[in-house]
């Protein structure tokens, strides 16, 4: 049932209940009125036949005696107009429903017997005086007349307790009635109150029902469902409610969707701009070392050849000195000079090649050439990012190699230094003095395995699963912070490689790379 019909439905219930409080009350009235009019015109008429009787039967006895004491037969004919008045009392009191025929007919009969005997006996003495043989015609007809005066008292004394009897039915009729009213009254507001009160609830509980989901949609439950099935208003709310919320869902999971295409879109910017600025770091670094490089060349070149140039000179002064027979050996003087400047020739040797195995390093790090893609030695790749970062290495830190049998792989020189300069620096940072990082080189199928293992302060659990993401520093210097680790991330995707962490806190981090050998890289 629709609201609106059961909103109309209420005033509706109320004119039904007027409408039988009304009608009850109306049929009371009326059966009070009947209940008034059949003992007014039955009743009443009743007792009023009763005493015209009664009355007319003494007329008439007065009459017939009259007419024997003053002898006058004519005065019967006044008696037989009252006993013809006395026969149509009888006939009208007939047609009174609450007058019994027994009654009536008895009265009748008596009547009748009373009224020829009388007339005959008032006529006989009349005409022929009084003598013995009227006495029991005089005497028979007393007995009818007080039997009939006695028949009359009696049907009045009936029809008085008749109509007593008929005014306590009507008391109590009437107080049934007055029952039977409050009673129809109180049902009818009774059923318009129950009515009324499912009405309101058949209302209120969808109502309740769309308050309570709608909160639990504002506070981010949109899983919470409206359970209420109806074809009415509130049968429609609740589905287009229904319909509105399943919408709303799809557009906040596509937006969800859509948002975390933006933060993934986010976050590869930001690692390929990170990416980007480390990899400007290093050409400008690449730069810079091959202009140091090239500063640094010259002047060792010149160094070296000069140095060369003294070997020699020392050679051919020892040579000349033995040819005119003189040794360095006698003269005490002499032998210092030389061995002064043989140790020097040896130091200025020894600086050099220092510093040319420097500058090499230097330029072999910054890899200029070795930006595309190429053949290259993982171990060659490690031990230039070591001597790179040996001067910010802490004191007492140990750095063990294990190095497998490891071919050479075609991989991107210069990103695979940055990737273990990245590497190698976190674990720096992670172990404390005194400590160890262990680099590990191994093959595993087609795949080089380098894992860089630390004995520093771990990394905690639950922030495991973050420390690739672009930004991330909450996860302490374990594995090292910012985007150094998204950038290692990049460029694993980039050789279709892959890396991972396990850590301990307390105990310690292993970072393992894994290098495809034979398959083609991004």
């Amino acid at each position: 049932m629709r609201f609106t019909h059961k909103i109309m439905l209420m005033p509706l219930m109320a004119a039904f209940a007027f409408i039988v409080i009304l009608i009850v009350t109306s049929m009371s009235i009326q059966k009070s009125q009947d209940l008034i009019e059949q003992i007014e015109s039955e009743y009443f008429q009743a007792l009023e036949l009763g005493h015209d009787l009664e009355k007319l039967a003494i007329q008439i006895r007065h009459t017939l005696n009259t007419a024997i004491v003053i002898d006058d037969e004519d005065m019967t004919i006044e008696a037989d107009t009252m006993s013809t008045n006395f026969k149509s009392l009888i006939e009208r009191g007939y047609q009174i429903g609450i007058v019994r025929e027994i009654d009536l007919s008895g009265i009748e009969k008596t009547f009748n017997i009373f009224y020829t005997l009388g007339r005959q006996t008032t006529i006989d003495m009349i005409r022929n005086g009084l003598n013995e043989e009227l006495y029991e015609n005089v005497g028979r007809m007393n007995a009818e007349y007080d039997d009939l005066l006695i028949k009359l008292a009696e049907m009045t004394t009936k029809q008085k307790s008749d109509m007593t009897g008929a005014f306590q039915w009507a008391r109590e009729r009437q107080k049934k009635l007055r029952h039977v009213v409050r009673l129809s009254i109180f049902l009818s507001l009774a059923s318009l109150v129950v009515f009324s009160v499912f009405t309101i609830l058949s209302i209120i509980r969808p109502i309740r029902t769309l308050t309570g989901v709608t909160e639990a949609i504002a506070h981010g439950n949109l899983d919470q469902e409206i359970d209420y099935k109806s074809k009415d208003e509130m049968g429609r709310l609740a589905d287009s409610f229904g319909k509105m919320q399943s919408s709303l869902k799809t557009h906040i999971a596509d937006l969800e969707t859509a948002n975390n295409d933006l933060s993934h879109a986010n976050s590869d910017l930001k690692a390929a701009q990170a990416q980007l600025v480390q990899s400007e770091k290093m050409a400008s670094l690449g730069r810079l070392v091959a202009g140091v490089a090239h500063e640094f060349n010259n002047p060792i070149g010149a160094i070296q050849s000069s140095n060369s140039t003294l070997k020699t000179g020392i050679s051919k002064l020892e040579s000349h000195l033995i040819t005119k027979d003189v040794t360095i050996q006698s003269d005490e003087k002499l032998s210092k000079i030389v061995m002064t400047i043989v140790n020097l020739q040896g130091v200025i040797e020894k600086g050099t090649h220092r510093v040319a195995n420097i500058v090499k390093r230097m330029k072999s790090f910054a890899r200029l050439d070795e930006a595309d893609l190429q053949k290259a030695d993982i171990h060659e790749i490690i031990e230039d990012t070591i001597a790179m970062v040996s001067h910010d290495h802490k004191p007492g830190v140990r750095i063990i190699r294990k190095f497998g049998e490891i071919p050479g792989i075609i991989c991107y020189p210069a990103k695979l230094s940055q990737l273990c300069l990245q590497l190698i620096g976190n674990a720096n940072k992670a172990v404390d003095e005194n400590g160890e990082i262990t680099l590990i080189t191994s093959v595993a199928s087609d795949f080089v395995i380098l894992q860089v293992r630390d004995n520093g302060v771990g990394i905690p659990t639950n922030l495991l699963s973050k420390v690739f993401d672009p930004g991330f520093t909450g996860w302490g210097v374990g594995v090292g912070v910012g985007l150094g680790l998204a950038i290692c991330y990049s460029i694993m995707e980039e050789h279709n490689g892959d890396i991972s962490i396990a850590s301990n806190p307390g105990i310690g981090t292993t970072v393992t790379v894994k290098i495809p050998m034979h398959v083609d890289v991004k």
